[in-house]
C-alpha cells in the first residue's frame, strides 16, 4: 500500500545533497513496532440467554518483543444481525473479562440472535492484533 510503513519492518531514509563542488548525505534507519501475534480469543460458553448467563471472554497465548509489554485488552461486541457498530464491553489490563450480553434493541421472536465478540491485544506502542468470535444469545 502507498505511504504505508509495515509493522515489524526495518526502513532507511537517505537525504543527499548537492551543491557546485561537493554531494553529502546523511541518512537513518528506523524500525516499527511488531505487532501482537499467534494468540488465541476464546468465549466460553458459546450460547446463553442475554442478561442471565455470564460469558468469560479470554485472549490468551499472545506474544510480541519484550520492549513491546506489558499488554492490555480491549473487549467488545456488536449484533452480528442488526449493525456492525462495535459496542465497548471494556478496557483491562489483565487477559479476560466476564460479560453479561444484552439483548439486541429490535429484538424479535427468534430463538436466538448472533453476537460477534471482539478481542483487541494493544501492546505498550499500540500496536494492535484483533479477533472475533461468534456466540449464540438465546430468547428467554
Amino acid at each position: 500500500l502507498p505511504n504505508t510503513l509495515y509493522p515489524g519492518s526495518f526502513y532507511r531514509f537517505r537525504l543527499v545533497s548537492t551543491c557546485e563542488t561537493s554531494t553529502g548525505f546523511a541518512e537513518i534507519v528506523i524500525s516499527t513496532n511488531t505487532l501482537p501475534s499467534s494468540g488465541i480469543f476464546t468465549v466460553d460458553p458459546s450460547a446463553g440467554y442475554a442478561s442471565l448467563d455470564s460469558f468469560t471472554l479470554s485472549m490468551s497465548g499472545w506474544v510480541d518483543d519484550a520492549e513491546d509489554l506489558p499488554f492490555r485488552y480491549e473487549f467488545r461486541y456488536f449484533y452480528s444481525d442488526y449493525s456492525k457498530e462495535q459496542i465497548p464491553l471494556g478496557l483491562v489490563d489483565i487477559n479476560w473479562m466476564e460479560v453479561y450480553l444484552p439483548a439486541p434493541e429490535n429484538y424479535t421472536t427468534r430463538s436466538y440472535h448472533n453476537v460477534t465478540l471482539v478481542g483487541t491485544v494493544i501492546d505498550s506502542f499500540d500496536g494492535q492484533a484483533q479477533i472475533h468470535s461468534i456466540v449464540e444469545i438465546l430468547s428467554n
